[in-house]
């Protein structure tokens, strides 16, 4: 088959699928794993079974590995909405470390969530429905879990004939949306003219105790944002604790705008403090990052998120094209009803010309209270 050409069910051959999908052979027949390091393999609760040894094979490879489950969630009793439908699998051979490179090098999987109510967001998975791995992409509606409680993702092509059918050797894929795993899918159908997955959300998996002491996930990010993102949440050492609780208090007022510049004290100092800020947000169920130098499309998801927002703007006043973009997105929520609560922490050695400038130009940022600018301690303060 030629590089890149639609197979017959309508999915496209890719030059590199996840390196981390995996074709899982369970109780219940052909499924999908995604390795999650040290040993570990998310998959549908199903694929897995609940007691039995199953067996895992690397893309291009013979060699199978052996696996038992250790953590298992599926209970048919429960509304779907409530239920979970995936199982964590651990590798039983002991030369797995030492054979496979994944588990000694690569970074954990980062988890995501859907942060808008976009009606259609790109997705994609690495699957096998045909015995080799191949990359799916779809959409899904950001907005389909809020009542079903999983995500739905539609499919261009993998038709099927007559009535609905499973769709075999994709269920336990991991759905990935910008690098982060968005979760993972308990139901595979297709139908004539289309395909659906219905998805487990990973913010689901990661609300149970049990899977977070196995599998020890970081935060969960907002997919959307990441290409408006130079940097997300990330672990490290923060400044002093009243920093930090004094723009926490900040981040949690009531008003559904508020900026804050910060000057002084080095811009090393003005980084790990907004880093510390961004982890703590995220871990309280925020959208935070730092904010890149991105296209107008990338930055005006400021104007679509509906969970509270911080945004970081380093170096803001050498950056006035990306200051103006997202304050622009700002002033459009103004017209979409209620919204959640956004913040922009700016960043900059002093509040000088380029401040008054960006004031006088954008409405966002008219009639600020009069603690809008933070000095650090040790700098000088600045300029009326």
């Amino acid at each position: 088959m030629a590089h890149g050409r639609p197979a017959p069910d309508g999915t496209r051959a890719a030059p590199g699928p996840d390196p981390r999908a995996v074709r899982v052979s369970g109780p219940a027949g052909e499924g999908v794993g995604h390795l999650l390091g040290a040993g570990l393999l998310l998959t549908s609760a199903e694929t897995a079974g609940t007691g039995a040894t199953s067996t895992f094979r690397l893309p291009g490879t013979l060699r199978p590995w052996r696996c038992s489950v250790v953590w298992h969630r599926y209970d048919p009793t429960r509304p779907r909405a409530e239920r979970l439908d995936a199982a964590l699998l651990r590798v039983l051979d002991t030369d797995w470390d030492e054979q496979h490179p994944l588990s000694r090098r690569s970074p954990p999987p980062r988890w995501g969530r859907l942060a808008t109510r976009r009606p259609s967001v790109p997705v994609r998975l690495t699957a096998f429905p045909d015995g080799d791995a191949r990359v799916v992409h779809g959409t899904v509606n950001a907005g389909s879990a809020v009542k079903a409680g999983r995500y739905h993702v539609t499919l261009p092509g993998p038709a099927a004939e007559g009535r609905p059918t499973p769709w075999p050797g994709v269920p336990g894929a991991a759905v990935l949306c910008h690098g982060l795993v968005l979760g993972v899918v308990a139901d595979a159908v297709r139908e004539p003219g289309t395909a659906w997955l219905s998805v487990v959300p990973a913010a689901a998996l990661l609300r149970d105790p049990d899977f977070r002491a196995l599998a020890a996930p970081g935060p969960l990010e907002a997919a959307e944002l990441q290409p408006a993102l130079e940097e997300g949440p990330t672990a490290g050492q923060g400044p002093e604790a009243g920093e930090t609780d004094s723009l926490t208090r900040w981040c949690e007022g009531q008003d559904l705008f508020s900026v804050r510049l910060v000057v002084g004290a080095g811009s090393g100092h003005r980084r790990r403090l907004a880093r510390t800020l961004v982890q703590r947000m995220s871990g309280r169920g925020w959208a935070a990052g730092f904010a890149a130098d991105a296209d107008e499309r990338a930055l005006g998801v400021v104007a679509d998120t509906c969970v509270p927002l911080l945004l970081v703007v380093d170096r803001a006043d050498t950056r006035p094209g990306t200051l103006h973009t997202l304050l622009d997105g700002v002033a459009r929520r103004a017209f979409a009803g209620p919204a959640a609560r956004v913040r922009l922490l700016l960043l900059a050695a002093g509040a000088g010309e380029w401040w008054w400038e960006a004031r006088s130009e954008s409405p966002p940022l008219r009639d600020l209270p009069a603690d809008t600018v933070l000095t650090l301690s040790g700098s000088p303060s600045p300029s009326p």
